[in-house]
């Protein structure tokens, strides 16, 4: 996808620096459409805008969003303050920086016509459940719970290898300086803290079907903890150069969600169904429903 940046040298409206970029008119109305116009890495939707001396315009052109519709089977629960939702695969959980329409943060705002806040991600392939709050003024208390890691988060993975015996992983995790797209590692520059408890559930056919909780919620946590462990995600090419199943996606479902109420205090435990493809590999692979 063309992503063309361009510091203005001088103040000049927007339409005139996307002409230097090499931006043709109709894209640019497109662009700024889906939201895939920034000035100093802020969203602008009017052509008219007029970029002053210094700032950079970033313009991403020339592909189509994800095409999904809103769907109400993702919603598994919605009360008067909570919405959660089980995010299929593909989708980003929010906007990416060529479009800010087609995420599931987008379609959750349409959907209640009003507020939304997200406190937690998924990543673009990942499945299942993602928490939203309605109002504001229980903001403070789910933060306050994930601050506190009173939300137990429990996914499912088919990994590579025999996995016999539960394992806990506490490695630290960074960034990898200087790649794109953004990759993590353990013992990286600047790596925080990370711990995810890995538990085995079944072994089938060269591959362990695992449960892994994040005690900690670092960027591609489990992804990573798990490939270092020497037992990547089956379909994770990102993190495993060798993956046979490259037709993939990486099979990660995020199962569960078990947390207080914010209001009311009442214990929740929160399921999401395994998608098709998740289904498929397990059954080809000689597992049990789960």
């Amino acid at each position: 996808m063309p992503l063309k940046t361009i510091a203005a040298k001088k103040q000049i409206p927007l339409g005139k620096l996307a002409r230097v970029l090499g931006v043709p008119g109709e894209e640019l109305v497109r662009a700024l459409s889906l939201g895939g116009v920034q000035v100093n890495g802020r969203r602008v939707k009017d052509s008219g805008t007029v970029v002053p001396a210094g700032a950079v315009l970033s313009v991403c052109w020339g592909e189509d969003p994800p095409p999904f519709c809103f769907d109400p089977n993702w919603i598994v629960f919605e009360d008067d303050c909570l919405i959660c939702m089980n995010k299929p695969a593909g989708m980003t959980t929010q906007g990416t920086r060529c479009f800010d329409v087609n995420h599931l943060y987008f379609f959750v705002k349409a959907y209640l016509d009003g507020y939304a806040g997200l406190h937690h991600r998924l990543d673009r392939d990942t499945t299942g459940l993602v928490l939203f709050t309605k109002k504001r003024s229980v903001n403070r208390a789910v933060g306050g719970l994930f601050q506190k890691k009173m939300i137990q988060k429990s996914y499912l993975a088919p990994v590579h290898g025999e996995l016999n015996e539960p394992i806990t992983v506490k490695l630290p995790i960074g960034r990898v300086p200087g790649l794109k797209p953004a990759r993590f590692w353990v013992n990286g520059d600047n790596a925080k803290a990370a711990e995810t408890k890995i538990r085995p559930l079944a072994v089938k056919n060269g591959y362990t079907l695992v449960e892994a909780l994040p005690l900690t919620g670092r960027t591609h946590q489990v992804r990573v903890h798990l490939a270092a462990s020497g037992h990547p995600i089956a379909g994770d090419s990102f993190y495993n150069h060798n993956e046979v199943l490259r037709h993939l996606r990486p099979l990660l479902h995020c199962r569960r969600l078990s947390f207080p109420h914010p209001v009311s205090g009442t214990a929740m435990e929160l399921n999401a169904p395994l998608p098709e493809d998740f289904k498929s590999f397990l059954e080809e692979n000689g597992f049990e429903a789960v």
